[in-house]
C-alpha cells in the first residue's frame, strides 16, 4: 500500500468536483483482489449523489504530504502551507491538523545532515 494522500476528483455526471482521501496503490493484489485504477474506483459524488466508477482525476496531494517531517521526502514550507489548505478546508476534522507546525511539519531536506555520514558530506562539498 503507498502512503495515503487527497485526490481531486471529477465526477462524469455533474462534471463537479471533491476530495477523497485515497492510495495509489491500495494492496488489493496482496490479499487476492484486482488493482484498481482512480477511474474505475467506486467514489460517492457529494453533489448529484452519484455512486460508481468515472470519475477523473484533477490533481493529488504529494505522496510525502502525510509522511512529513520525513529526511528522505523533503518538502517546502510553501508547499505544505499550501496542502494543509486544502486540508484543512476539505478534511476539516483530519486527526493530522491538530499536529501542523508542531510534530507534523515540512523537513525542508534538513534532515538529510543527520543521516549522511560527515565524510560523505564533507566529500560532497567539493
Amino acid at each position: 500500500m503507498t502512503p495515503e494522500r487527497m485526490v481531486e476528483l471529477r465526477c462524469s455526471d455533474c462534471r463537479a468536483s471533491h476530495w477523497e482521501l485515497d492510495c495509489d496503490y491500495r494492496g488489493a493484489i496482496l490479499a487476492g483482489g484486482v488493482e484498481l485504477s482512480y477511474p474505475e474506483r467506486d467514489y460517492f459524488c457529494p453533489h448529484c449523489k452519484r455512486t460508481g466508477p468515472g470519475y477523473a482525476v484533477l490533481r493529488k496531494s504529494p505522496p510525502e504530504f502525510f509522511l512529513q517531517p520525513h529526511p528522505l521526502y523533503p518538502m517546502s514550507q510553501n508547499d505544505f502551507a499550501y496542502w494543509v489548505k486544502i486540508l484543512r478546508r476539505n478534511f476539516p476534522d483530519h486527526p493530522m491538523l491538530p499536529d501542523v507546525y508542531k510534530t507534523w511539519r515540512p523537513s525542508e531536506g534538513a534532515g538529510l545532515r543527520r543521516i549522511i555520514p560527515a565524510w560523505l558530506r564533507r566529500l560532497l562539498a567539493r
